[in-house]
């Protein structure tokens, strides 16, 4: 058995954790890699959706390793990071991805999407959930760089992975539309790394840069040709972030010792 912490990969809304398969294989060979589906998508379909943060963390604890280095991509970067809430014991490192405690703009000054936005794609949903999820990828990638290859890769994963469960989708919704964690980030000692993109029409990147500075032993990376996908789009500059996260969580470097 790897004397190192495993990793647990996290995807986004609507996508399986497949999306993170090539990354995963380069980050850290030596290391156990455990692709986690959110409930209700890829893998595990058959799991009742979560509809709040909490929920969301406690399904992704019940399925996930008793100790490792979580790094999530959007949804699943709340998820990683409610979890790292319920569980600190459990949460050596985050590596958090086009991820933010809150995802819609708040009237106190938070950037995020609109919440009528959010709420369009919800009702949407009802109509048409594949269309749904195609306009929710291409506009992951407006206007970054790369964009048709990254869109390209997006839309493979997805239509390799078939249909998540009814419920799930606007389950998922429904989390990013409610959940708040801001006043809790003080809470989350361990080491963090938050990247996001410079482009990203979901996740603007001053909201990465707030939660970087909210973490405790948290900092933030900037992509700036990037959209809301920099592991595909830009993956080096991610993986350096994450071999980076993975050194300073080793508890091999923090005197044999594996808790926070």
């Amino acid at each position: 058995m790897s004397a190192h912490l495993p990793v647990v990969f996290v995807p986004g809304w609507g996508l399986p954790a497949t999306v993170w398969s090539d990354l995963a294989a380069d980050l850290a060979p030596e290391r156990e890699a455990v692709l986690l589906d959110l409930p209700g998508q890829g893998e595990r379909r058959a799991a009742a959706p979560a509809r709040d943060a909490e929920a969301l963390a406690a399904a992704l604890l019940a399925a996930a390793p008793p100790r490792a280095v979580w790094v999530g991509w959007s949804l699943g970067g709340l998820g990683a990071l409610a979890a790292a809430l319920a569980a600190p014991e459990r949460v050596a490192g985050l590596g958090l991805v086009a991820a933010t405690p809150r995802f819609t703009a708040s009237p106190d000054g938070w950037p995020g999407v609109a919440p009528e936005v959010l709420a369009g794609f919800a009702e949407d949903l009802a109509r048409d959930w594949a269309g749904t999820v195609r306009r929710f990828l291409a506009l992951q990638v407006r206007g970054a760089a790369g964009a048709t290859a990254t869109l390209r890769r997006l839309h493979a994963v997805l239509e390799a992975a078939g249909p998540p469960a009814p419920g799930a989708l606007e389950a998922g919704l429904a989390v990013l539309a409610a959940a708040d964690l801001r006043a809790r980030l003080g809470e989350v000692h361990v080491p963090a790394v938050v990247m996001g993109g410079g482009r990203d029409r979901l996740v603007p990147p001053e909201s990465v840069r707030r939660l970087g500075t909210g973490l405790p032993l948290g900092c933030a990376h900037v992509v700036e040709e990037a959209g809301h996908a920099p592991f595909l789009s830009h993956p080096e500059r991610v993986l350096a972030a994450l071999r980076a996260l993975l050194a300073e969580a080793d508890p091999r470097r923090r005197g044999g010792r594996e808790g926070p």
